[in-house]
C-alpha cells in the first residue's frame, strides 16, 4: 500500500496522464512470437542510471546525481526501478527496415559493470501494448505489458495500456531535478545539528538553540515548547525544486533571507535571493559550494519563519480538566453587565443559565466560545501571540470595550478579552498578559 501510495504522489507531480496520440505498429506482415511472461530487465544490481537528461550513481548504497552537490531522495528512485522493472515480455519479432520508431526515448542503466540499453519504440492502439528494445538482443522488437498498479479511472484494457504508455514515456523522460530531495536539511546533507539561526527581512531574526532546547526571544509564560526537531522538518521541505543552475557568472539580486545551520562538523549557511540575472524567483544558495538551484517554497517555509513555529502557542487555564465535574463562567458585553453560566454536564456539554435575562443561548457562538478557548478544532493553536509589554499600552486596557464585536469573559478565575474582526479573531489573556491572534474562518463577526 505505501509503494502505490508512493508512486500516486511522485507521478502525480512527475507524471502528465494525458493520452499519447502517436501510433506505433507494425505497416507489414512480421511474424510475432509469443513469449513465455518474462521480466524485460533485472535491476537488481544496478549501479548506475542515465538518460539524456541525467546521470544517477550508486556509490556504498546511496544515489547521487553526477556533478550535484544536492542529494537526491532514495524513495524516488526506487520507485523509478520498479517502475521500469515492472516491464515484462509477452511476444517479440524481428527488426526490420520496414518498420519505423523513434529511439531517441533511451535509458542506460549499468548491471554487474555491463551496460544495458532500453529503448521505448512506441504503443499499439488496437491492444494498449507497449514496443521497446533493449541492446542485450538489439535485433529484436519486444511487445511488453506493464504490470504495475494503476489507480486512475479507465474505460477498457486499451485505455489502461494508452495511459500506462503515458506514464512509462514520461517516466523515460525525466528531468534530474525530480529526484532531489525536497527536504533541505536531507538534500545537502545537515546532520546533527546544534543551533540554526534565521535572519529575513518580513520577521524578526531568532536562534533556536537544540542543545539547551531554547530560543532567541525568550518563549513567553507560560507557553512551552514543540518538539524542535519536528518543528523544523515542518518548514525545511520545498515543494518543488524546479531547476539546478549550472556553474558560471550569474548575478544573484534581492538577498531576502539567510540561514546558518550549526553542526558538530562545522556551519553551513544557505542564502535566499528573489532575483537571478535580471529574473525573479527563489533562488537557493549555499555558501560552501556552487549550488544554486530555482524552488518554489511552501507556504510555511523557513527562510520566512518567526521563532514561535517553535513555540506552543495555546490557552493554559488554572483548572484540572481530569477533575472537571461543572464549569462556571461569566460573560459581558460593551457595557452590559456580567451574566453568569455554567455547564453541569460535561458530555453532552449544554450551556446553562439561571439568569432571567437570557431566553435564548445560540449553542453555535457557545460551542465557538470553547473551541477557542479551550484549543479545539480549528483553534488548536494561534497564528502568533504577542505580550502586552510588546503592545501600546491603550489596546489591552479596555478602551475600546464599547466596540459591538468584543466580549468579556470570566473563566477558571482568569479574565479573557475576545473581539471578533472579519479576516481574524484577538483574545487578550488578562492573568498571563499575552495577546492571541486567530485566523477568523467561522463565518462569525458580531
Amino acid at each position: 500500500m505505501k509503494n502505490n501510495i508512493l508512486l500516486a504522489v511522485v507521478f502525480s507531480v512527475l507524471v502528465s496522464i494525458a493520452y499519447f496520440t502517436e501510433e506505433f505498429y507494425p505497416k507489414t506482415q512480421t511474424a510475432i512470437k509469443k513469449e513465455k511472461q518474462s521480466q524485460l530487465i533485472d535491476l537488481t544490481d544496478v549501479t548506475e542510471i542515465k538518460t539524456k537528461s541525467f546521470h544517477l550513481k550508486k556509490t556504498n548504497d546511496s544515489w547521487q546525481l553526477e556533478d550535484q552537490q544536492w542529494r537526491v531522495n532514495p524513495l524516488v528512485v526506487d520507485t523509478y526501478l520498479k517502475a521500469i522493472s515492472s516491464l515484462n515480455i509477452t511476444g517479440s519479432m524481428v527488426k526490420s527496415d520496414r518498420l519505423t520508431w523513434d529511439e531517441d526515448q533511451q535509458i542506460e542503466f549499468k548491471i554487474k559493470g555491463k551496460a544495458q540499453k532500453l529503448n521505448l519504440l512506441g504503443v499499439s492502439k488496437v491492444t494498449g501494448s507497449m514496443y521497446l528494445s533493449r541492446s542485450l538482443d538489439s535485433h529484436l522488437i519486444y511487445i511488453v505489458k506493464d504490470s504495475s498498479s494503476f489507480d486512475e479511472i479507465y474505460q477498457s484494457e486499451l485505455d489502461l495500456g494508452l495511459r500506462k504508455y503515458s506514464r512509462l514515456k514520461n517516466i523515460f523522460n525525466l528531468e534530474q531535478e525530480s529526484f532531489l530531495e525536497l527536504n533541505i536539511l536531507k538534500g545537502l546533507g545537515i546532520e546533527n545539528l546544534l543551533e540554526v539561526s534565521v535572519e529575513n527581512k518580513r520577521n524578526r531574526p531568532y536562534k533556536i538553540s537544540f542543545a539547551q532546547k531554547l530560543t532567541n526571544p525568550a518563549i513567553f509564560s507560560p507557553l512551552t515548547y514543540k518538539n524542535f526537531e519536528q518543528a523544523l522538518s515542518s518548514i525545511t521541505r520545498v515543494k518543488e525544486i524546479k531547476r539546478s543552475i549550472k556553474k558560471g557568472r550569474h548575478l544573484l539580486t534581492d538577498k531576502r533571507s539567510e540561514v546558518h545551520f550549526v553542526t558538530k562538523e562545522g556551519i553551513k549557511i544557505i542564502d535566499l535571493f528573489l532575483g537571478l540575472n535580471g529574473q525573479y524567483g527563489h533562488y537557493l544558495k549555499a555558501r560552501d559550494g556552487d549550488a544554486l538551484y530555482e524552488v518554489e517554497l511552501s507556504e510555511d517555509n523557513l527562510f520566512f519563519s518567526h521563532v514561535q513555529i517553535f513555540w506552543s502557542k495555546n490557552f493554559h487555564h488554572n483548572a484540572d480538566f481530569s477533575k472537571l465535574k461543572r464549569i462556571d463562567f461569566k460573560l459581558k458585553k460593551a457595557q452590559g453587565e456580567n451574566i453568569s453560566f455554567y455547564v453541569d454536564d460535561l458530555k453532552e456539554f449544554k450551556v446553562k443559565s439561571l439568569n432571567k435575562k437570557v431566553n435564548f443561548i445560540d449553542t453555535t457562538r457557545m460551542n465557538f466560545l470553547f473551541n477557542l478557548l479551550f484549543n479545539l478544532v480549528e483553534f488548536q493553536e494561534a497564528l502568533f501571540v504577542e505580550s502586552f509589554q510588546d503592545i501600546q499600552q491603550d489596546t489591552h486596557t479596555g478602551a475600546k470595550e464599547k466596540a459591538d464585536n468584543k466580549f468579556i469573559v470570566h473563566l477558571f478565575g482568569n479574565q479573557y478579552t475576545v473581539e471578533l474582526k472579519d479576516q481574524e479573531i484577538i483574545v487578550d489573556d488578562f492573568n498571563h498578559k499575552l495577546r492571541y491572534h486567530y485566523s477568523n474562518k467561522t463565518g462569525l463577526v458580531k
